[in-house]
């Protein structure tokens, strides 16, 4: 299936649309100004496919966020200013952001992940590369397990070029906890399958923020986030996985059997042990004032 073509969506409620062309006065409200050109980096075969094929198998199957990590988050983030949320799939972060009080917009380029999100928040289609905000809109940028999927110089630029002065650029992973006997079978039915799909255990992406010359790492945090779950929210979990929602019929049927026979193996409900890591960046320049941490206080209002 080929990549959605990124555009606006359909905004939800009046309060949080945004605006059309201009930013309007006073207000920091980010303006939906372009489609992003033929040119910027299309979103990955794996991801356009698996996630468009598999937003229902995502929705069910896909672990929330802790408390915690939502809590360190909006701490960071500036006040009267949107936080966009890059890469927001069906939400999974945009909606715990929100009730945190934060006005949140879901940057998401695949449609069908897009219409999973709840109403509320304002969303817009569009690649990571290729934001349509202007510069130093946003009071922080998130981007919650997805950044392995477009880590490049180009994408850290634009998250960096778009964040106020005293913002942060907050990359979020749920990560399986590699010391369990199941995460280890997890991994051995779906790892296979990976092909060239870009992911978050390769560490690619760490090397792409160590030499970011805009952005350097203030922290690097792990909040436990044991996740409540079922034998059937196992196999959707699994299934969920993008690399395999985008398999041939076939080869998806053999990775459910699979699943459903190592799910046959736990109990009926269980807690599947994942942490959740979150590297919060800040810009390089000290002259940029940052919230919400003890590390660049001095420059702190």
């Amino acid at each position: 299936m080929a990549a959605d073509t990124p555009g606006r969506t359909d905004g939800s409620s009046g309060d949080h649309e945004l605006a059309d062309g201009h930013e309007p006065a006073d207000t920091h409200e980010p303006a939906d100004t372009h489609e992003p050109a033929d040119t910027h980096r299309p979103v990955h075969r794996a991801a356009a496919a698996g996630y468009a094929d598999g937003s229902a198998a995502y929705v069910a199957g896909r672990p929330t966020y802790p408390m915690a990590t939502v809590s360190h988050l909006a701490a960071a983030m500036l006040p009267g200013r949107p936080v966009l949320d890059v890469a927001a799939g069906t939400g999974l972060m945009t909606v715990p952001l929100q009730e945190a009080g934060l006005r949140v917009v879901a940057v998401e380029p695949v449609g069908a992940m897009a219409a999973r999100i709840p109403p509320g928040p304002a969303r817009v289609r569009a690649v990571a590369d290729a934001l349509p905000f202007p510069d130093a809109v946003a009071g922080g940028v998130v981007v919650a397990t997805a950044f392995h999927w477009f880590a490049t110089d180009a994408v850290l630029a634009e998250l960096a070029r778009v964040v106020a002065p005293g913002g942060v650029v907050a990359l979020v992973w749920n990560v399986r906890d590699p010391s369990s006997p199941l995460v280890a079978a997890h991994s051995a039915l779906v790892d296979p399958h990976a092909g060239d799909a870009p992911r978050y255990a390769s560490l690619a992406w760490e090397r792409v923020v160590a030499r970011a010359p805009a952005l350097r790492v203030l922290d690097d945090v792990d909040h436990p986030n044991p996740t409540p779950t079922t034998r059937a929210g196992l196999v959707q979990r699994i299934l969920s996985t993008s690399f395999v929602a985008a398999l041939e019929d076939d080869a998806r049927s053999a990775v459910t059997r699979r699943a459903e026979a190592l799910a046959a193996t736990l109990p009926e409900s269980f807690e599947y042990p994942y942490l959740t890591r979150t590297v919060r960046l800040v810009h390089r320049d000290p002259s940029r004032p940052t919230r919400g941490s003890a590390q660049v206080g001095r420059w702190g209002p």
